[in-house]
């Protein structure tokens, strides 16, 4: 997206102002655990994410769709030795969910900064719930920092 189609900081301040996290539910989730895991600190984490976002014109709202894929390889191990994926939807109502605004360049810049602060707890609940339900030591993931190098997301 070039420059002159993203909001400016003012109209995005103004979109995230009007929204209200209204529903939060999990969609879907899946743990494969063939492989015990003896030491957390030999473990890394390989995380692919996607989000889709659906409008609901009729009520201002918009659902944020977001999955986890999460590969965990041990050192030394030849394949991975689990996986966790999970889907979370979100539910935002708004005062600019109409159909007179281009919603995309504000998704856009909302997958990346304020979507991820609030459905990145629920992932680390669950991968650290998860993961001691398949006697794996509990593994705990770091903090979302959105813009900072490193960062999870």
């Amino acid at each position: 997206m070039s420059e002159e189609q993203k909001p400016s900081p003012e109209e995005y301040g103004a979109f995230v102002k009007g929204l209200e996290l209204t529903r939060v539910r999990m969609v879907q989730s899946q743990v494969e655990a063939p492989y015990p895991i003896s030491d957390a600190s030999t473990v890394s984490i390989e995380l692919e994410r996607d989000t889709q976002f659906l409008v609901h014109e009729e009520i201002s709202s918009f659902e944020a769709l977001s999955r986890f894929d999460l590969t965990f390889d041990e050192e030394g191990a030849d394949e991975p030795v689990g996986t966790i994926s999970v889907t979370y939807s979100f539910l935002y109502e708004g005062d600019m969910v109409d159909e007179e605004v281009d919603l995309d360049p504000y998704f856009e810049i909302f997958a990346d900064v304020s979507l991820p602060v609030n459905v990145w707890p629920f992932v680390r609940e669950f991968v650290h719930n998860a993961s001691s339900r398949v006697d794996w030591p509990k593994l705990d993931l770091p903090l979302v920092k959105p813009g900072l190098e490193g960062d999870p997301q």
